[in-house]
């Protein structure tokens, strides 16, 4: 999700400026765009969940692409619509802070955000548990 942030983070700033288009809010128009098109690879016989195990740079280097780009990003919109601006901001705070120069897995980035889920029911659609598998361990269309 590394990339993917980038992406993430440049619409939010966009959507917190004010310009003299007219959508209010960029991320809903990347997540409109660009997920037609991970949707549309997401298809195809070549498909893989978002997050992979790579054994070398080699193989890392075959999963970068639109799957991982695209839909990571849709992903992280999906959190921030979930978890609200202000719950989203001080979660990204908080794993800044804590992987400073640090290498993490997706497991940390996970466990950080459940820090700020008030609701832990694992039937709740606040269950990220669910939220990770379904839109980044599960290939194919979610």
């Amino acid at each position: 999700l590394n990339e993917s942030f980038a992406d993430f983070a440049a619409y939010t700033a966009l959507s917190m400026i004010t310009l003299k288009e007219k959508y209010e809010d960029h991320r809903l128009l990347l997540f409109n765009n660009k997920m037609r098109r991970a949707y549309a690879l997401d298809q195809k016989p070549t498909t893989h969940s978002i997050c992979a195990e790579v054994q070398n740079t080699e193989r890392a280097s075959l999963v970068f692409d639109g799957i991982t780009y695209v839909k990571g990003c849709c992903s992280l919109i999906q959190l921030h619509k979930l978890l609200g601006h202000d719950t989203f901001k001080k979660a990204m705070t908080s794993y800044f802070k804590k992987f400073e120069w640090k290498n993490a897995l997706l497991k940390d980035f996970i466990a950080n955000f459940e820090e700020f889920v008030t609701d832990k029911n694992p039937d709740s659609p606040y269950s990220l548990a669910a939220w990770e598998n379904d839109w980044l361990l599960k290939a194919g269309l979610t």
